[in-house]
């Protein structure tokens, strides 16, 4: 490729990130860290696109950036190259997401039930994500503020900016009368055992080393690997390929054969932004 057909696809590019950023109503220039690895996730887990074009992507950001370099970019390099090996790992293609039904989400969550800090704190991401349909990307960002429990459930708000506006976004999760599956149960004890740790503010899913001590926040990486390990402990066919958009997609899938209203399917995992109710 000549430097002049270089520069006119990084000026495609630009063009292309300046568009999704209005539609957003995110600034494009400068970019914070968190536009910019926001849109790494629309490129890898929207558009599929492979390593080399999210690469090329990410280098026509950078150079249409007025200050130069760019909030973020450790990140984000760092999201291209564990998209490199999924790459590789899937013979050069996209794998295909696999919905989690409903009995494995079960599966998964009763997998959780020994009590352990690991096992409440993948309770409580399960419970989320199925109840909310938040992508990774949002569950990662959620905030030990954004959650609160009473005694009818879990209300869980975050924040967002599209369309220029600032909002938030809420799902209220209904506790259930069993204790295995009850979602009050795991995000009240994740918050107790975040409080006795001394976290009170600052991200919700955190780490949680062999000792069971809790550390810094997890990222939206591990959140999937965090599910992939807990679908193979509940011995689930297909569990390498389970992750968070595996539970995202199959609680939209259940609530559409409920008959739900769109408003309740869609929820806050941005499949379209509207508040929800969910049970299950």
């Amino acid at each position: 490729m000549t430097a002049a057909n270089t520069e006119r696809m990084y000026a495609s590019f630009q063009r292309a990130f300046n568009a999704w950023c209005k539609d957003e109503g995110r600034e494009s220039d400068p970019c914070t860290a968190d536009t910019l690895l926001t849109y790494m996730t629309y490129l890898i887990e929207d558009r599929k696109l492979s390593p080399v074009s999210v690469n090329a992507h990410l280098a026509g950001i950078r150079k249409g950036q007025s200050g130069g370099e760019i909030a973020g970019l450790a990140d984000a390099r760092s999201m291209l190259r564990d998209w490199k090996v999924a790459w590789a790992e899937a013979g050069g293609r996209q794998k295909r997401t696999v919905p989690a039904s409903a009995d494995d989400f079960l599966a998964m969550l009763r997998c959780c039930d020994a009590g352990s800090p690991a096992d409440i704190r993948d309770g409580t991401v399960l419970v989320i994500t199925w109840g909310t349909g938040l992508q990774a990307e949002g569950l990662a960002r959620l905030e030990i503020q954004d959650v609160e429990v009473d005694a009818s459930g879990v209300r869980v708000s975050l924040p967002i900016a599209a369309n220029g506006e600032h909002r938030r976004l809420s799902s209220f999760l209904r506790r259930d009368a069993d204790p295995a599956i009850d979602p009050a149960r795991y995000v009240q004890s994740w918050l107790k055992l975040l409080a006795r740790a001394g976290h009170t503010e600052g991200q919700l899913i955190r780490q949680v080393d062999l000792s069971g001590r809790i550390g810094q926040g997890i990222s939206r990486h591990g959140l999937k690997h965090l599910v992939s390990r807990r679908a193979k402990r509940a011995q689930l066919p297909q569990w390498e390929d389970l992750g968070i958009q595996s539970l995202r997609t199959g609680s939209a899938a259940a609530r559409v054969d409920a008959s739900c209203h769109e408003d309740v399917i869609a929820g806050p995992g941005l499949w379209r932004p509207a508040p929800s109710i969910i049970k299950y």
